[in-house]
């Protein structure tokens, strides 16, 4: 919990603290390819650690007014964590889930650039993976079975925009149990009542349409 505190300060801070200034129209659109990386775990399941990963899409923004734009998107991300299974390992096991997520926000301007924002996020899993290390080696299965193929979120966070640039920095809350029964991911880690649990730091290009 302190750990997403302070990401969210600084990104904050850093957002209000930038000098340059964009003006938003009312009836305006947007265009914004996105690139960014995830530090991502799951919830209420045991020995999970955050990882990174990554993500990358395109949203659309629409301002129906100066301060207030609706934005939805595409966005292709890759979730999961890794696990500490014993004393003395180190990651030697991993989840690796696919996901194609279609965040839904409302982007409340409160100072100029800067925006707040929240909304709802539903997600496809499209491909989920569970491994281990041992040996110096990889081994990994499909899970398929294991894993609900529907999530959704609530996403909530913050951004600023300079020129044509945003930096967007967001925590994904899921509000859906990952696991279709119970399950063992990997000894000693059990995950029966598991939630996404991700931190999205991305950086976006707006083309805009008028």
């Amino acid at each position: 919990m302190m750990m997403k505190r302070l990401f969210f300060v600084v990104a904050c801070v850093l957002g209000m603290v930038c000098a340059q200034a964009q003006d938003f129209e009312t009836g305006s659109l947007e265009i914004r390819p996105m690139v960014g990386l995830n530090l991502s775990s799951l919830r209420n399941v045991d020995g999970a650690k955050y990882t990174l990963y990554y993500q990358f899409g395109a949203e659309a923004e629409y301002f129906v007014a100066p301060n207030i734009g609706l934005s939805g998107g595409l966005m292709y991300s890759l979730q999961g964590c890794n696990f500490d299974t014993s004393e003395g390992s180190n990651n030697d096991g991993f989840v690796k889930l696919h996901y194609l997520n279609i965040p839904l926000l409302v982007n409340f301007y409160a100072f100029k650039n800067f925006a707040i924002k929240a909304g709802i996020q539903p997600g496809f899993l499209v491909s989920s993976k569970v491994g281990a290390y041992a040996f110096n080696r990889k081994y990994q299965t499909d899970a398929s079975s294991m894993f609900k193929k529907f999530d959704l979120a609530i996403p909530m966070g913050c951004s600023y925009t300079f020129s044509n640039w945003q930096v967007d920095a967001r925590y994904n809350l899921s509000l859906t149990k990952l696991f279709k029964d119970d399950a063992i991911l990997v000894e000693g880690a059990k995950g029966d009542n598991g939630y996404n649990s991700v931190i999205q730091l991305s950086v976006g290009y707006n083309f805009w349409i008028k």
